[in-house]
């Protein structure tokens, strides 16, 4: 059962089982806190004014370069609530040309309490005349110094001219230390099997899960797994990207595209070590979302 009403001013809150979600409307309906107990996952507009909490882009990149779009990333959403969902809705883009060009946005988030997990259901619609292809993409920013990790048969690559993060592959996993070594401005893309998850220093668990896509169905120099680490010489304005895409496929004119993302808060237990490699808390995570 939630705690409390979803809708407090600017903001939806998810509440129960000791999570703690809070998504703000007025700011493109971006998720701004995912907490565990009184441990944070998510980064705020203190280290970055523009790129902090968790936010939805289309994919690929290369539809629209930099900044994101606004009314897909940032702008006001209408907001509508019940007893156990909220439901954003973003204006239909026309600040950006090309294939962004007359989409919008619906994101609904509701709590699976059996299982203590947010659902979070995507939805793009293509209100142009005609067909467009796009790939749905989540992007968590989350604090420097944690563990990233994804289970992959394949290794990272490149993506771009960026230099590549560095990981090590042990337990069926391909794990991300980010520390003061990590090359600035990195990033790797890579295949993955449906979920991502990510510990901070206070063994704060993340998980995310969504839809296992080949490589194949990745838009053009993206993938369905994505981490980028930016570094600053002030620590303070450091943070890592823990980024998730779906499958690269058609929206036929007045149609649609769904994706649907879970996302796990959990405590490490004390008696799983969270350091690369370690076997325990891949099963860990595995048990969580089975």
């Amino acid at each position: 059962m939630l705690d409390g009403p979803i809708a407090r001013g600017d903001f939806c809150v998810l509440e129960f089982a000791g999570i703690f979600f809070q998504i703000n409307w007025k700011v493109g309906g971006r998720i701004t806190s995912a907490k565990i107990g009184q441990n944070e996952l998510l980064t705020d507009l203190r280290v970055d004014p523009l790129n902090y909490g968790s936010t939805f882009w289309t994919s690929p990149q290369a539809d629209w370069h930099w900044p994101p779009v606004a009314e897909i990333d940032s702008a006001a959403y209408s907001v509508s609530s019940d007893a156990a969902s909220c439901t954003l809705a973003s204006p239909v883009v026309t600040s950006s040309s090309g294939v962004v060009r007359g989409i919008s946005l619906t994101k609904r988030f509701s709590a699976d309490v059996a299982r203590q997990a947010i659902v979070v259901d995507y939805s793009m619609k293509n209100s142009a005349g005609a067909a467009k292809r796009l790939a749905p993409w989540e992007i968590t920013r989350v604090a420097p110094g944690g563990l990233t990790f994804f289970a992959s048969d394949s290794a990272p690559t490149q993506a771009g001219s960026r230099p590549l993060l560095p990981t090590t592959h042990a337990a069926g996993a391909h794990w991300f230390k980010h520390d003061a070594t990590t090359p600035p401005d990195s990033k790797l893309n890579s295949d993955g099997k449906g979920w991502i998850a990510h510990v901070t220093p206070q063994n704060a668990l993340l998980i995310k899960t969504f839809p296992d896509i080949a490589p194949s169905q990745a838009a053009a120099g993206e993938a369905e797994i994505e981490i980028y680490a930016k570094s600053n010489a002030a620590a303070a304005h450091s943070y890592v990207e823990v980024e998730n895409q779906g499958a690269y496929a058609e929206i036929p004119a007045g149609g649609s595209l769904d994706w649907t993302v879970r996302w796990y808060l959990r405590s490490v237990p004390e008696s799983i070590s969270s350091t690369p490699g370690n076997a325990e808390l891949v099963r860990f995570v595995t048990e969580v979302i089975k």
